[in-house]
């Protein structure tokens, strides 16, 4: 809400530059950056597309992933982005998740729990607001 709330005080201004605390200044492709942080602070995914995130404890899970991504493009999915979170860089899962506007979890079941990569995954999304997808559940 403080993003969107500070684009719009400073839509009519002539920027020069950004200077974020948490990360490098910006002094080049200014609408591009501030596109972004639109997009983001509101919530709405970059692309339409499909982000599959799965932890597979046995390889069962990954196994139903893969088959369901075939579906999926047999039935006219255009992006697929599939992520072991297992194997892959949380902080690269996390921003897929943000970049398209549907999403599907798949993992198993682990000590009355989800299995921890998931967890670890949801966890993330939760700290960061994460809305205005369509997610589906497995």
């Amino acid at each position: 809400m403080q993003v969107q709330a500070l684009l719009k005080k400073v839509s009519d201004l002539d920027i020069k530059m950004i200077c974020p605390l948490h990360g490098p200044i910006l002094k080049e492709n200014l609408g591009y950056y501030i596109e972004k942080y639109d997009i983001w602070s509101s919530y709405k995914p970059e692309e339409d597309g499909v982000f599959i995130a799965y932890a597979s404890i046995h390889g069962n899970t990954a196994n139903a992933v893969k088959e369901f991504a075939k579906i999926l493009e047999e039935n006219g999915a255009k992006k697929i982005t599939i992520a072991d979170l297992t194997r892959c860089d949380m902080a690269e899962a996390v921003e897929d998740a943000f970049k398209y506007d549907k999403v599907i979890f798949a993992a198993s079941s682990y000590n009355f729990g989800v299995f921890p990569p998931m967890e670890h995954l949801l966890n993330h999304l939760k700290g960061k607001n994460y809305q205005n997808r369509k997610v589906r559940n497995n």
